[in-house]
C-alpha cells in the first residue's frame, strides 16, 4: 500500500508499507535441508513474517533525476531448525534514482 501527495512543484510527501508471511501458501514452501547425511529438498514452514513502513519527501531535481529523504522501519521474524532471527531495523535513508 502506498500514497503520494504533491506539496509543491518538485516536492512530494509519500508513504508506503507492506506485510508478508503469516503461513500464506505454507503447503508449497520448500527449503534445502538434510535427510540423514544427504542434502535434500524438504517441506518448510511458512510461519515466517515481516512488515515495513517507510515515508519521506521526494525531490524532483531535474526531469530525469529524483531523490528521496525519509525514514524506514522494518521488522522480521524467522525461525528454521532451531534457529530464530527476530530483527528490527529503523532509521533514516537517502535514495536517488533516474527516470528513463
Amino acid at each position: 500500500m502506498s500514497g503520494k501527495v504533491h506539496l509543491w512543484k518538485a516536492v512530494s510527501l509519500w508513504a508506503e508499507g507492506d506485510v508478508g508471511g503469516f503461513d500464506a501458501n505454507s503447503d508449497t514452501v520448500f527449503k534445502l535441508g538434510r535427510v540423514g547425511k544427504r542434502p535434500a529438498i524438504v517441506h518448510g514452514s511458512g510461519e515466517d513474517w515481516s512488515y515495513q513502513v517507510q515515508g519521506g519527501l521526494e525531490f524532483q531535481v531535474t526531469r530525469w533525476l529524483w531523490s528521496d529523504v525519509g525514514w524506514r522501519y522494518h521488522k522480521s521474524d524467522y525461525a528454521s531448525g532451531g534457529f530464530t532471527n527476530k530483527t528490527e531495523v529503523s532509521g533514516p535513508f537517502i535514495n536517488t534514482g533516474i527516470n528513463f
